[in-house]
């Protein structure tokens, strides 16, 4: 997983490949943004997700789906967001 060197963004992933469970922690410091997340195994079918920014303190928001490998959500301005996908 790469963040494709877009500015004010930092990411991290990670994969528990025996338990099929994969987190990625994306950190926004610009403004509101949609994020494409790709190469999603395809045992993986949606994506939960927490947010934390000014207004919000770890807040799940509604799951999101994942077509083909490929999900798409916002990413609030300069805030902390948590996807997981796997077994849930």
């Amino acid at each position: 997983m790469a963040c494709d060197k877009q500015p004010n963004l930092t990411c991290a992933a990670f994969g528990n490949v025996a338990e099929g469970i994969y987190t990625i922690h994306m950190v926004n410091h610009g403004a509101t943004r949609t994020a494409t997340l790709t190469g999603i195994p395809p045992s993986v079918k949606q994506l939960r997700l927490w947010v934390t920014d000014a207004k919000r303190g770890m807040q799940e928001s509604e799951r999101i789906p994942v077509t083909d490998g490929k999900a798409q959500f916002p990413l609030a301005t300069t805030s902390y967001t948590t996807v997981v996908g796997g077994t849930q």
